[in-house]
């Protein structure tokens, strides 16, 4: 079940007060335009706020702090909207009808746009996150198969060796390029074979041999890295 979100939370019970509230308390025998119409203008702001935040959340992924800019600003043009309003609610008399129309549509507007950007925004970094995911996954599988590695080894010359070896990792490029994937998809294959081999018992001479091909072609990747930018 998909929980709901804090601000169609927040809007439902403000929906429920603003009713409540606005219909109670009404002073029927005078109210008119200001009255109806500020709070026409608050039951509005609270659907605008609503839809907005079922238009724009979930999707894409980002960060806590950017995913929580469109509900800051959910936030607080509901505060505005509702407390302009309430403000015209309580006039009796004047000629400030435009100026409700115009003061409401203006902050819908604003509003609008200020949750437009920071979709875009937010789509935006998301994209970048997943392409710099996708950019590490081989090297990220790798450092994670050679702590799989010292896990299983139990000679301790392999174990060195092994350890030297995701040093070398560790401290490397970690982003893959065209003209590198081809040789750390081959070097996932060959850790795999090697953490076959560990499980099987394979002897330590074979087993240090497979590391040095294993890094002598990481070495070639990095090779590759310092020379091709």
């Amino acid at each position: 079940m998909k929980k709901i979100s804090p601000v169609i939370f927040t809007s439902l019970f403000v929906l429920v007060a603003w009713l409540v509230c606005g219909l109670v308390f009404a002073p029927y025998e005078i109210a008119g335009f200001y009255y109806w119409g500020g709070f026409g203008f608050g039951l509005l702001g609270i659907a605008a706020v609503c839809i907005a935040d079922l238009l724009t959340s979930g999707g894409k992924r980002a960060t806590t702090e950017v995913n929580a800019i469109p509900m800051v600003y959910s936030f607080g043009y509901l505060a505005v909207c509702l407390i302009k309003n309430a403000i015209f609610m309580v006039l009796v008399k004047g000629n400030l009808n435009r100026l409700l129309i115009v003061l409401n549509i203006l902050t819908l507007l604003v509003y609008i746009m200020l949750v437009f950007y920071a979709v875009q925004y937010r789509n935006r970094l998301s994209d970048q996150l997943d392409l710099v995911a996708e950019k590490t996954a081989n090297t990220t599988e790798i450092a994670s198969l050679l702590a799989r590695l010292l896990s299983q080894a139990k000679d301790p010359e392999v174990k060195s060796r092994l350890y030297s070896f995701k040093e070398k990792v560790d401290y490397s490029s970690n982003i893959t390029q065209g003209f590198t994937a081809d040789q750390e998809n081959a070097l996932i294959e060959r850790l795999r074979s090697i953490g076959s081999e560990l499980s099987s018992g394979a002897n330590k001479e074979k087993l240090l041999s497979e590391i040095d091909e294993a890094e002598q072609t990481w070495n070639m990747r990095n090779a590759k890295v310092s020379t091709i930018r």
